[in-house]
Formats: structure tokens, C-alpha cells, sequence
């Protein structure tokens, strides 16, 4: 048994059938409780390739050493004991001329720095001993809501597990494609038992993806615009008496700020549905509608993804959806 070391979220349950050190396939562990509250974490097709991975032909299996000129791709298989004591070698040079910070200390793809090696976490303890190295920052993945996170709420606050989603009204599927990205697992069943329930579900997201076929309508938005798009929705809101006034005054600081934004008073442009319209492709009676919807219906739930964040400014767009 093994979990799945793909960066999705998942962290599927695997079985490996192994005869003489050789893997034959990967299944899914037998008598695992399956049931519509707690249905079990069934492996995706990518998650099921880990053989084909594992024994690609052009997977490198050995140490190599580069032979010839930086990227004319020459390199010469080594032994293990030989490409340890090169770096042993290297790194005391290092120590000797107190030049460890020209050592770059970067960890690879995929789940190999967290999940089941801890890759990161140990190469990370290790080498705050040995010295002080040059490491790497943010990624290529969430960074720009985990910096807007940190921003808005001081820390990358913990969700709700998608259970509750079946006792949601409205899902806002925002930039958010759960049939083809499992960033938590079983959340498009949760979606689709939600709206078994009488839930609605609306997809704002510039392609119509597999996701769609879980939704109730589909808004496609131009790509980058949804800050726009969430100013537009908070203009509604504010003008017709739909924030809770009082809550944003106990629990929240700054929105005073944002309330201006929105309403034109610091730069003389309301961002009115209308505003929004060219910017977003979003009509500005479709505006209107989600925002009321948002507004009054309860419980409702905004399930955000990382795409919009993927762009010029994506910092913007995550701190207007928070």
C-alpha cells in the first residue's frame, strides 16, 4: 500500500502488486468503506500511471555526470557511492571557502516535499545546519493566494471539509474545475449530491470545462477580470442594503477602504455592474443577479480556484474574492 505522490490534492490510496521486485499494476485497496457520506478515494487515471512513470525509458534511474560543454546534454552514468562523495566533496570546498550561500537548495515537482519522503522538510533540516544556503521562494502554484491570505487574514486560514457542501444553497464555482483538479477529494460528488438537495450551482470560469456538466449555469468571464467582476458584485451589495453592516464593522478592518473603491468615492468611478460589463464579458444583469443571490441566499458557498490567481496582478483577484 501507498498513497499517490501527484500534487493534486488528493492523496489517493494506492496498492502496488509486486512479483520479484518488479511492480505489475496498481489497484485500488480492497474493503474500503464506500458510501454517499463518506465515499471512499477512488485513483484517477494519473494516479494509476505510476507504473508507466516508474519504468519510462526515459526516466533517469542512475547518476549521471555531466562530460561535456553546459547543455550539450553529455553526461556519463555514475555510481551512487561516487555522486554522494562529489557532492560531500563539493559541499566541504564550500565550508572551507564560507561560500555556502552559492549553494542553491531547490526541491523538485509534485508531492516528493511533503507527502510520504518529506523530501523538503528533512533537506531543509539538514542543510540549516550545515549552513546558510540559497533557497527558493513561492511557487508556481498558489503563491499569490497564499501571499493575499497572509495579507487578509494573517495565515493560511483552515477550510471545512467538502462534506458541508451538501448543506449548502449556492455554490459558486469560481475558476474552480473539481472534475479535472482534486484539491480535495470527492469534491465534485459533494457538489452534485449538494444539488441533488435543491443546491444551485454556478460556474464562472472563462472555458466551459468538464465541471460544467455539475453546474446549473455557466458565466463565462474574460480571463484576469475577476477582480472587476467581484467590485462589480460588491457595488450591488452595497448599494442596496445587502452587507451586514454590522459584522463588517466588528470583525473586519479596512473594508471602509474597499467600500470606497467599490462606490467611486476614492477615484471617482463606481464600479457599477455596468463599469464591469466591458472589462469582465459578464452582462451587467448577470452581475446583478449573482450578487443579490450571494447576498441573500444561505447557507452559500464560494469555492475559489487557483487559476484566476495565475496571472499579472493574481494577488489582486484572490484578495477581492477573500
Amino acid at each position: 500500500p501507498f498513497t499517490c505522490t501527484l500534487d493534486c490534492g488528493g492523496r489517493c490510496q494506492l496498492q502496488a502488486v509486486v512479483q520479484n521486485g518488479r511492480l505489475l499494476r496498481l489497484d485500488t485497496p480492497p474493503n474500503q468503506q464506500d458510501t454517499v457520506d463518506h465515499p471512499r478515494l477512488i485513483p484517477c487515471v494519473r494516479g494509476r500511471a505510476h507504473r508507466r512513470l516508474q519504468q519510462a525509458p526515459e526516466r533517469v534511474g542512475v547518476p549521471r555526470r555531466r562530460v561535456g560543454p553546459r547543455g550539450a546534454g553529455q553526461f556519463e552514468e555514475i555510481s551512487w557511492e561516487e555522486a554522494l562523495d562529489e557532492v560531500a566533496a563539493r559541499m566541504r570546498q564550500l565550508e572551507v571557502q564560507a561560500a555556502q550561500e552559492s549553494l542553491l537548495h531547490i526541491i523538485g515537482a509534485g508531492s516528493g516535499g511533503g507527502r510520504g519522503l518529506n523530501g523538503l522538510g528533512s533537506s531543509r533540516r539538514f542543510f540549516s545546519y550545515w549552513g546558510r544556503v540559497t533557497d527558493t521562494d513561492g511557487n508556481m502554484s498558489n503563491h499569490a493566494v497564499s501571499v493575499a491570505a497572509e495579507w487578509m487574514f494573517g495565515h493560511v486560514p483552515s477550510a471545512s471539509e467538502r462534506a458541508t457542501l451538501m448543506e449548502a444553497r449556492l455554490i459558486l464555482l469560481w475558476g474552480n474545475n473539481p472534475a479535472e483538479t482534486h484539491m480535495g477529494n470527492n469534491t465534485a460528488h459533494y457538489i452534485a449530491s449538494a444539488r441533488d438537495r435543491g443546491a444551485r450551482v454556478v460556474l464562472l470560469d472563462p472555458r466551459y470545462t468538464d465541471s460544467g456538466v455539475l453546474a446549473d449555469e455557466w458565466v463565462p468571464i474574460r480571463p484576469g477580470s475577476d477582480a472587476a467582476q467581484v467590485a462589480a458584485m460588491a457595488w450591488v451589495m452595497e448599494t442596496e442594503g445587502l452587507c451586514d453592516r454590522r459584522w463588517l464593522e466588528t470583525y473586519t478592518v479596512g473594508y471602509a477602504q474597499y467600500r470606497d473603491y467599490v462606490l467611486g468615492r476614492s477615484d471617482g468611478q463606481p464600479k457599477t455592474p455596468e463599469w464591469a460589463e466591458p472589462i469582465t464579458s459578464v452582462s451587467a444583469e448577470t452581475t446583478r443577479r449573482l450578487a443579490r443571490e450571494f447576498a441573500t441566499v444561505r447557507p452559500a458557498c464560494l469555492l475559489a480556484g487557483w487559476g484566476p490567481q495565475r496571472t499579472t496582478y493574481g494577488e489582486q483577484a484572490a484578495r477581492a474574492l477573500m
